[in-house]
């Protein structure tokens, strides 16, 4: 192949000759035959060094420079390092998901994050409820408390049998209902996961104890899966001021723990 310009100089573009790699570059010549470059390859076909016509009488003289071990290795760095940071930020935002937001109101072993359902809710705050599956009502609306501990501090574990006690709350309706540690409800042969404020029992002074195990209690019974971790998320509807006003200060539920070894 070669080029002519205006002047009438031809400068010619010389191809590989073998099946397959004919379009390999393999020799440029300026106008007045001298090599100008020549260009070396891998087996596998990249370019590996790229000779160059040096300064002197003797046209074969060649000075070489790195092209595609030179490419290569910065295209190695850089992708690493966008890889790296890609891992890193991945994993740094997946982790303060995980942790939870530090605004969080503690009462008892449940806790409560007042920027759930709120406007001023941030990106790692909303991605904490699509990770968890919640669908959060604004806090006028409705409060949602979590506890993955007992009222000791201990986690919540399906080996032991906890007793909720409380009595009603200052809210149209409430609810309480364990989940598994994934943030969905437990696989179990029954269909109760929850109690409510329109079902539980209640003694003559209107307080309540609910039963969370993994064996069959009678009365309030919250069942759970034995050998395993799991929450309890208490929500509360159409809250009264005395919620709404004193989310650390407010009765809630206790989760007093009966038997049973702690994990």
């Amino acid at each position: 192949m070669a080029v002519t310009d205006r002047a009438g100089n031809v400068t010619q573009f010389r191809y590989r000759t073998e099946a397959g790699v004919e379009h390999y570059l393999e020799r440029i010549l300026d106008p007045l035959g001298r090599p100008a470059a020549r260009t070396e390859y891998y087996p596998i076909g990249y370019g590996s060094e790229m000779a160059h016509q040096t300064d002197g009488p003797d046209a074969d003289e060649f000075g070489y420079g790195p092209l595609g071990d030179n490419a290569m290795r910065q295209f190695l760095y850089f992708g690493s390092a966008v890889l790296v940071a890609v891992i890193l930020g991945a994993s740094s935002a997946w982790w303060v998901i995980g942790q939870g937001a530090r605004t969080f109101v503690r009462n008892g072993p449940w806790h409560y994050n007042p920027l759930v359902g709120s406007a001023a809710a941030n990106a790692h705050v909303r991605a904490q409820i699509a990770r968890a599956g919640l669908l959060a009502l604004n806090s006028s609306e409705a409060v949602y408390f979590l506890a993955h501990t007992d009222s000791d501090g201990n986690p919540l574990h399906g080996d032991r049998t906890y007793r909720i006690e409380g009595g009603d709350l200052d809210a149209r309706w409430w609810s309480i209902t364990a989940y598994g540690a994934d943030h969905f409800l437990m696989p179990h042969d029954g269909e109760r996961h929850s109690c409510c404020s329109a079902t539980v029992r209640r003694d003559a002074d209107g307080r309540f104890i609910v039963y969370v195990s993994a064996a069959e209690r009678p009365g309030n019974w919250i069942p759970v899966c034995a050998g395993a971790p799991f929450l309890l998320a208490l929500r509360i509807y159409n809250p009264g001021p005395s919620i709404r006003d004193h989310l650390d200060a407010v009765e809630l539920p206790r989760i007093i723990p009966e038997e049973g070894p702690h994990e």
